[in-house]
């Protein structure tokens, strides 16, 4: 009784070793068939390349920028700058406004110094104008900004954009 069992303990092993090097066989070839079809993937690729024209450019007319987010849109593309009229910062969006400080003038005002992609320093007091927004409150650390959203989708038309005048102390802009 005791051969018969020992028989039957063998055979099961045998079995699982030959089945587990049945599978890494296969495994390996496997392997070796991915390894060269992707090598032919390359040359295929690699043959073709001469065939492109390198003379295309894609001229986009009137349509907007598909790789321009929805809620940007047009007026929102900082290199769109058609239809906008003005001088920075009335006919500048606030995403090409930089913070540069935060001063108080002599009856106590808050003043937000920013500098526009015209390099030029700015000025601003609450309830002064961007091209798509109006500054709500400044304080110390923060100018807070009603934008308009450009969005069609959207229910609101106005978020509120907190510019911080330190970003790297955690806060973000």
């Amino acid at each position: 009784m005791a051969l018969r069992w020992l028989l039957i303990i063998l055979s099961v092993i045998f079995f699982s070793l030959y089945g587990l090097l049945l599978l890494s066989q296969e495994s390996n070839i496997s392997k070796e068939k991915a390894t060269q079809q992707s090598s032919s993937e390359q040359q295929v690729t690699e043959e073709e390349m001469p065939d492109i024209d390198q003379g295309y450019s894609y001229d986009p007319g009137d349509r907007r920028d598909p790789f321009v987010p929805l809620k940007m849109g047009r007026k929102g593309s900082p290199q769109d700058r058609s239809g906008r009229t003005g001088e920075c910062p009335r006919g500048c969006l606030i995403s090409e406004m930089e913070l540069k400080g935060i001063v108080k003038d002599a009856s106590g005002v808050f003043i937000a110094i920013f500098v526009g992609p015209d390099k030029k320093t700015h000025k601003m007091k609450v309830g002064d104008k961007f091209y798509d927004g109006e500054i709500m409150s400044i304080d110390i650390k923060k100018v807070v900004i009603k934008q308009e959203v450009q969005d069609p989708t959207e229910i609101i038309k106005f978020r509120e954009v907190i510019v911080y005048l330190h970003p790297a102390e955690g806060k973000t802009p």
